[in-house]
């Protein structure tokens, strides 16, 4: 399979940008719902992202590798999610994990491919600053933040 030179072509080759969901495991069974429904109104695939933070290259120690691995564990675990609630609404999807600060890579992501709508999960209880608020403020495309049904999500989340 090729990919043709536009990042608006999916890596089928299909002329419809794809609506853009950023997952984490938390929130992805609700992001995933929400834009593969989306996709499915627009006759769109979906490109799921999930961003892993970057480690400070001066500060690299022998310790970091596990933390590496759980991040890289997460971010698979929450594209799994992503992906088969995808294939549940009958919508090609895809995954990618990116590296870096949560909200411009997600905004970097969804305007490289010209997504129509980008989507976000809301995390009810944060501890930091809100990843959702961030990329609403950055972004120049129409963003949802799909908030996370009481315990359905949750359920699936601990199924997957």
């Amino acid at each position: 399979m090729t990919r043709s030179g536009s990042r608006g072509d999916s890596v089928w080759g299909a002329r419809v940008a794809p609506v853009v969901a950023a997952v984490e495991p938390r929130t992805a069974p609700a992001t995933a719902e929400r834009a593969a429904r989306f996709a499915r109104e627009l006759g769109a695939p979906v490109a799921f992202v999930s961003v892993r933070p970057r480690l400070p290259t001066d500060t690299r120690r022998d310790g970091d590798e596990p933390r590496l691995s759980r991040d890289l564990l997460l971010g698979r675990k929450a594209l799994d999610i992503a992906l088969a609630a995808a294939a549940r609404h009958g919508v090609m999807a895809y995954g990618e994990i990116v590296e870096g600060d949560p909200a411009p890579q997600i905004v970097e992501f969804a305007a490289s491919r010209n997504a129509p709508v980008l989507v976000v999960g809301r995390r009810r209880e944060t501890s930091g600053p809100s990843v959702s608020r961030e990329v609403v403020a950055l972004s120049a495309r129409p963003v949802v933040v799909a908030a996370e049904k009481t315990g359905e999500s949750r359920r699936a989340n601990r199924e997957n």
